[in-house]
């Protein structure tokens, strides 16, 4: 969970998409919207999987938004709530990497302990 290198690239991307899925920007981009719990599902895995494999993406982002990621997680656990989703991931990889101890406690896995979360890719 800790790829401080890509964190704040990612980040940037997401934040961008939460503002341009906010209306206030033009886009012809479609917005894909799912429940929280919906996330933490083998049929989302398996839909992430089939969306990357349309649009040729070998790698994607689940980065997590609120809490603050630099406040709360880097602060706490001196990680960043950001995972690697890789084409080719099984359901359970995907659920396991959510579901990923941070450090002091499994209830702060980013697949338990979010708000507000995007799925980017690189």
């Amino acid at each position: 969970m800790n790829y401080q290198n890509d964190f704040e690239s990612v980040y940037l991307k997401a934040r961008t998409c939460v503002f341009v899925d906010s209306g206030r920007e033009p886009t012809t981009l479609q917005r894909l919207i799912f429940d929280d719990a919906t996330l933490c599902t083998t049929g989302f895995a398996l839909l992430l999987q089939m969306l990357m494999e349309m649009s040729h993406d070998v790698v994607a982002y689940y980065v997590v938004l609120e809490p603050d990621p630099i406040q709360y997680f880097h602060r706490l656990f001196k990680k960043y709530p950001l995972v690697e989703i890789a084409y080719g991931d099984s359901p359970q990889e995907y659920l396991t990497l959510l579901n990923e101890d941070p450090g002091a406690s499994s209830a702060d896995a980013i697949g338990i302990n979010s708000r507000e979360s995007a799925i980017v890719v690189a």
